[in-house]
């Protein structure tokens, strides 16, 4: 059995085994819910790809990084394909091959990983639980399923997103990241996400990486030095 969207994903791994049984989640209501707070954007498991980008849009705002993760966005796929397919439903596809031979290096698990995004998951007996991009990679999703996103709107955030692929659109990632650096008054770092795809099959945070950089000054360049020493050698115990 298969919960589904715009089931864009039979144009990716057309050759993969089919369910037995659709079901399409589109019509459910609670599915397609859109909060906009100050603390962030709240969405529903059905929310297309073309809608998130719509919503970021118009909240440009509240958080200066909405636009950096636009530009992903619309690096994603096609108009068509975005128009139809789900963020929740893109982020699934990508858990559910993270241990196969054809990954999928999904440029949205980048975006919610580098805006650090939680998503609620429902298990089928009812319990909820609320889960970041990397727990839910960690995660047996058999008998759950995501219900809602939640995209906070940090007010002095620097967000960068970055995607090496053939094409600028239409091509998956060789190689993609979601980098998001904050910092206070005297121009230390206060948070720091550094978010990498297509290393191994699921998304990685470099987190020795980003205590490195916490609470430290990133612009000399020794303390630039010392961090691309931590994520190279980070890098390396990974792959």
């Amino acid at each position: 059995t298969m919960l589904c969207v715009g089931h864009t994903s039979r144009g990716v791994f057309f050759g993969s085994p089919a369910p037995e049984v659709y079901i399409d989640v589109t019509p459910i209501p609670e599915f397609n819910t859109i909060e906009v707070s100050h603390k962030g954007v709240t969405f529903g498991a059905a929310v297309s790809i073309t809608t998130l980008i719509e919503l970021l849009q118009r909240n440009t705002h509240t958080s200066p990084c909405f636009g950096s993760l636009v530009d992903m966005l619309l690096r994603v796929a096609t108009r068509q394909v975005r128009n139809v397919g789900s963020v929740v439903g893109n982020v699934m596809l990508a858990h559910h091959h993270q241990h196969s031979t054809d990954i999928f290096p999904t440029d949205v698990v980048m975006v919610l990983m580098a805006i650090s995004a939680k998503l609620t998951v429902v298990h089928f007996d009812g319990r909820e639980a609320v889960l970041g991009l990397e727990a839910l990679f960690n995660a047996d999703m058999r008998l759950r399923f995501i219900k809602e996103v939640f995209l906070p709107s940090p007010p002095t955030a620097t967000v960068q997103m970055y995607k090496q692929a053939h094409r600028r659109v239409n091509s998956h990632a060789i190689l993609n990241a979601g980098l998001r650096v904050e910092l206070d008054s005297v121009g230390h770092v206060t948070e720091a996400v550094l978010a990498f795809g297509g290393i191994t099959g699921k998304p990685l945070l470099m987190h020795a990486t980003e205590d490195t950089m916490r609470h430290t000054s990133v612009r000399t360049q020794a303390a630039f030095e010392r961090v691309c020493a931590v994520l190279l050698a980070e890098v390396g115990t990974l792959m």
